[in-house]
């Protein structure tokens, strides 16, 4: 059964559509927002826009196995070259109803501010769920909401 993930504070609005729903965090901006040609997997990328933005958060349906045996796999390998997440805790969390663990690290990007780093996955059914963020390290809107809004994912 679905487990029901953390709620939050934070302003919210209703993402809903073919694969899956989900609630986010009211101020984040949709930047990608597609489906597969095949249509098994989806692609949903938050960001102020698709190349440059101080904040990304993307959620990725599939019905292929992820390359990493774990989350902080994950957070190491997804980082863009020369960025090395430090401080890196793992916690468990509730992704699309299913309990699963979450890493969250710190890197210095090249704007010489901080940025929080986070990286989960999980197995729903036949489906993989794969979230990853980047966001300013006073982003409070995600920071407070990160895990209500990966906790409310509903595949359908």
């Amino acid at each position: 059964g679905f487990v029901p993930g953390p709620t939050t504070s934070v302003e919210t609005s209703n993402y809903d559509q073919a694969k899956f729903s989900m609630i986010y965090a009211k101020d984040l901006q949709i930047a990608i927002d597609e489906a597969s040609a095949d249509q098994n997997s989806w692609f949903l990328l938050f960001a102020e826009d698709a190349e440059n933005s101080p904040y990304n958060l993307s959620i990725y349906v599939t019905n292929e196995v992820p390359f990493y045996q774990n989350s902080e796999e994950g957070l190491l390998e997804s980082q863009d070259l020369g960025n090395v997440p430090i401080n890196i805790v793992t916690s468990d969390v509730t992704l699309a109803g299913v309990k699963t663990q979450k890493s969250i690290g710190e890197i210095l990007k090249s704007d010489n501010l901080n940025y929080y780093v986070a990286f989960t996955s999980a197995k729903i059914g036949e489906k993989y769920v794969v979230v990853s963020a980047t966001y300013a390290k006073d982003n409070a809107q995600i920071h407070n909401s990160f895990d209500a809004m990966i906790g409310s994912i509903k595949l359908k």
